[in-house]
């Protein structure tokens, strides 16, 4: 048909993209930012409201928060900043237990544990863990070793110190 550059089977003048083949009216909406089926309408969740270059559509679980994505790198925040429904895992939780358990101090020798530095994001996009925890960077199969296999020693390590420590008062 003449009248349909685009050849999507719409005449130009109904087509709102008579040069897009994949627009139209009583198209699907898919998720690529565009009013793909010419209801004048994005979809609240094709746009990306922080910047970080993640949509909702996309996975981007809190859109206003330029750290929170798909592959951000999880810092030490309260917050999910990947997407995977889990709140500060991995190293994060390392940290939070040697500072409660009062070993922070004497694993590092700093009067203060570290805070949190959203800043510095570590991830990149790359999909990669440079997992930026407060200001400790702690990357792949050495931190993860860790945690699974000497948590638990220093957990009850930690118990020990507490425990003489009471003692003594």
């Amino acid at each position: 048909c003449a009248d349909d550059k685009d050849g999507d089977g719409v005449p130009n003048k109904a087509d709102c993209a008579p040069l897009d083949p994949a627009v139209y009216p009583g198209a699907e909406e898919i998720c690529d930012g565009k009013d793909s089926d010419c209801d004048s309408v994005v979809p609240d969740d094709e746009a990306d409201d922080d910047g970080d270059g993640w949509m909702g559509c996309e996975g981007d679980c809190n859109d206003l928060d330029p750290t929170v994505f798909p592959v951000a790198a999880e810092i030490c925040d309260s917050l999910d900043n990947d997407c995977d429904g889990k709140v500060d895992e991995g190293p994060c939780q390392l940290i939070k237990a040697l500072v409660f358990l009062g070993l922070w101090d004497l694993l590092t020798k700093d009067d203060e544990p570290p805070q949190p530095d959203p800043q510095e994001d570590g991830g990149g996009g790359s999909g990669g863990c440079g997992c930026s925890l407060y200001k400790t960077q702690v990357s792949g199969g050495i931190a993860s070793s860790f945690i699974v296999y000497l948590m638990p020693v220093l957990f009850i390590g930690a118990m020990k110190h507490r425990l003489r420590k009471k003692k003594r008062f």
